[in-house]
């Protein structure tokens, strides 16, 4: 699938170490992804078209800002819905992290 490149952001020349990186982790079941790089390389962007092909398949994608998921947890902890919400976020395949 292509990505079309975003308008509104300059590229920048030195591309080589500016470029979001990509590494696959392997554990048992799954092949996860982290998507490292310097600010303003497109690694949210990259991470949403990432999640949106999967929805466009028909898998449950779900994308969090970790700051919210993990007051949301704090916050099912307290009120007794923790088990709940992880049972939620662990269907999703994938489950996109973003800071």
């Amino acid at each position: 699938e292509r990505l079309e490149q975003i308008n509104n952001r300059p590229m920048n020349d030195d591309r080589e170490s500016r470029r979001a990186r990509f590494e696959a982790v392997e554990d048992r079941e799954h092949r996860n992804k982290l998507v490292s790089g310097d600010t303003g390389t497109s690694k949210s962007y990259l991470a949403c078209a990432l999640a949106q092909k999967a929805c466009r398949d028909g898998v449950l994608a779900r994308y969090a800002r970790l700051p919210i998921l993990l007051s949301e947890l704090r916050l099912g902890n307290a009120d007794g819905t923790y088990a709940k919400r992880l049972n939620e976020l662990s269907r999703a395949r994938p489950l996109v992290f973003d800071d």
